[in-house]
């Protein structure tokens, strides 16, 4: 008889560190959801349909769930126990998963997610790869020798349901029918054993691992084998019990938000008919379908957004940029000719339509990044915009070399491409080598901007003549003076400085902690270090400063674009430092405003590390101020 058994474990709250790192949000459990199915049905040589279904049943429809209620009841009470014994309180995290399983289990109907493909299965060995990948005992495994697979991405499930419990049921051409299931909750205590938090609903358990001695439940309940009998003559079911709608305001907009996120990450999967995606809400009654028909109307909807609404997803704005690739631009022949698992389609765009080149990355149909190593937009100044779109697949009867180093430099989430991630620095060098030769061939295809090519954006006056000198001849800016009536230093085009009074009701109002100061002398260089989203949270900064500096302070702002000869200037954006790094494993902390960070003089090397991550370094500026006289230049 199937149970759901908690082996012995070490001991551990509710604070799972297997859950916590997985986001309750559509674009990480639908998009890794797709991608596993997406996986499967490749594997079985068919086009990949996958059926998402949002239900309400009875709580004691879900397998398991007697056993479920009565770990969870001993999780919690010796949980009380403990934070009684030492005096303490539950965390405010704990409480929250507390309750919301408790909630879920005194409902008379509890809401279901299930994710039903047609993909090659779940035999024992695929069953035992998926759940080992939540036992932290176990390395990570894959029967298909494949990262994404049957990899990281099946945790991301568990976001999808308060009750932190998921159900998997398969039927392969070899074992038939099995299904199995996982519950993450809380250490407690067992018949004469402390039992571990995580549970597995099997038909037998030995051991304190998933190691062979259990047997997998093939007499499949029917809340699961209803679904397997839809599927031929493979498939896998992913049931989620205790669904908490994405923690959507408006659940109705639940299926609009899961059809986004399927033609954002798999655009090219479905502009070829690789998949076809339906979802049906039978408790809003509303059904969406996500194929190739319904795609250009899905992307129109948002064409709009310029940027995305999960930060490292992809903008609908750039994915219509993208579709309108694929289907109007020309494919680049003789690009690493001899790799037959790439295909480069370019198109020209006006500058009207984009300011910046964009090379879109794709690998199997999915969406990985935009601007990846050697093909930011930083690497095609100088050419005609343009948008390209990258796209690697596994030849089916060789092997592509590209693909391999893009496939391990995903890394487990497969929405970045970091050079770091690939074994052996031999391999990373050809990486960065392929990439390079993309690039040149983008590059190439774009063609040099002519020198009488001008623009001119609508609304801005068109200056030309002498009066324009280069910006080498133009006195060094000197900092703004931040409070008061102090002289401002402005550009002047004849290489002399001009003063100007600025007035008091022309001065806009400074947050708290930007103190003015005059700014020491220094040679500097400073870069952003992007990380796997593409976004900058660390600002590395290489200094020398003046010996006779004392010390200083550091501060980092973002320039508005207007100065104090304007009518009504725009303060700058003063961001919050979280802390500096120095080189010599010194931490640094910010004043009470988080705006400031002293540093003693002729610090050396060191990172800033901003309180929250900026989109890029246009405008930033870093202020390094004496704090007990100096005096010198200002760093942009």
């Amino acid at each position: 008889m199937a149970r759901l058994i908690f082996p012995p474990g070490p001991k551990q709250g509710f604070t799972s560190d297997t859950t916590s790192r997985h986001e309750a949000s559509p674009y990480h459990v639908i998009r890794e959801l797709l991608q596993n199915c997406l996986d499967g049905a490749r594997d079985a040589g068919r086009r990949a349909e996958i059926d998402f279904t949002i239900d309400e049943v009875s709580p004691s429809e879900i397998p398991g769930i007697d056993d479920y209620r009565e770990a969870f009841k001993r999780a919690r009470e010796g949980r009380g126990a403990i934070q009684q014994t030492l005096g303490q309180s539950a965390s405010n995290h704990e409480t929250v998963v507390i309750d919301a399983i408790d909630e879920q289990l005194s409902q008379q109907s509890i809401p279901v997610l299930t994710c039903v493909d047609n993909g090659v299965g779940l035999d024992d060995n695929r069953l035992m790869a998926l759940l080992a990948e939540g036992d932290t005992t176990k390395a990570r495994a894959s029967t298909q020798g494949r990262l994404g697979s049957w990899g990281v991405g099946h945790l991301a499930a568990f976001a999808a349901s308060d009750l932190r419990y998921v159900l998997y049921a398969g039927k392969s051409a070899g074992d038939g029918a099995r299904a199995a299931g996982q519950a993450i909750l809380a250490s407690h205590q067992g018949d004469g054993a402390i039992c571990g938090a995580e549970g597995f609903w099997v038909e037998r358990y030995e051991g304190v691992r998933l190691d062979g001695k259990h047997e997998f439940v093939a007499d499949v309940p029917q809340v699961l084998s209803g679904y397997l009998e839809t599927v031929s003559p493979t498939g896998t079911v992913v049931y989620i019990p205790g669904f908490n709608w994405f923690r959507i305001d408006g659940r109705s907009s639940v299926v609009d938000e899961m059809a986004r996120v399927a033609a954002l990450n798999f655009l090219a999967a479905l502009e070829t008919d690789e998949m076809c995606v339906t979802i049906r809400d039978h408790v809003h009654d509303r059904v969406e379908t996500v194929d190739y028909d319904h795609l250009s109307a899905i992307i129109a909807g948002i064409a709009h957004e310029r940027n995305a609404k999960v930060r490292g997803q992809w903008s609908g704005g750039r994915a219509s940029r993208g579709l309108q690739t694929l289907r109007d631009g020309r494919r680049l022949e003789g690009v690493l000719a001899d790799d037959p698992g790439v295909e480069i389609w370019f198109r020209a765009v006006s500058r009207e339509e984009s300011a910046r080149s964009s090379v879109h990355v794709f690998r199997d149909g999915m969406w990985i990044t935009d601007g990846p190593l050697r093909m930011e937009p930083g690497n095609f100044d100088g050419v005609n915009p343009f948008d390209s779109v990258l796209s690697l697949r596994q030849p089916a009867t060789s092997t592509s070399e590209i693909y391999e180093l893009v496939r391990e430099a995903e890394g487990a989430e497969h929405r970045d491409l970091r050079q770091k991630e690939i074994k052996g620095r031999d391999r990373q060098q050809r990486f960065a080598d392929l990439l390079t030769e993309i690039a040149k061939a983008l590059r190439e295809a774009a063609g040099e901007i002519s020198a009488d090519d001008s623009f001119t954006p609508e609304g801005f006056a068109q200056i030309e003549g002498s009066i324009i000198k280069s910006a080498a001849d133009l006195p060094p800016l000197r900092p703004r003076s931040q409070t008061g009536d102090g002289p401002t230093i402005t550009p002047t085009t004849d290489g002399k400085r001009s003063r100007r009074r600025r007035r008091n009701d022309q001065t806009p109002d400074e947050p708290a902690g930007v103190r003015p100061g005059r700014a020491v002398r220094m040679r500097r260089s400073i870069r952003g270090e992007p990380d796997s989203h593409g976004t900058i949270q660390r600002i590395r900064v290489l200094c020398q400063i003046a010996a006779e500096s004392p010390s200083v302070g550091l501060r980092v702002r973002r320039d508005r674009g207007s100065d104090e000869t304007c009518d009504l200037p725009y303060a700058p954006e003063w961001l919050k430092i979280k802390m500096v790094e120095a080189d010599g494993g010194e931490a640094i902390s910010p004043d009470q405003h988080g705006r400031e960070a002293m540093n003693p003089a002729s610090p050396g090397d060191f990172t800033i590390v901003l309180a929250e991550p900026v989109a890029d370094m246009i405008g930033l500026e870093l202020d390094v101020v004496a704090r007990r006289g100096g005096t010198g230049g200002k760093t942009t």
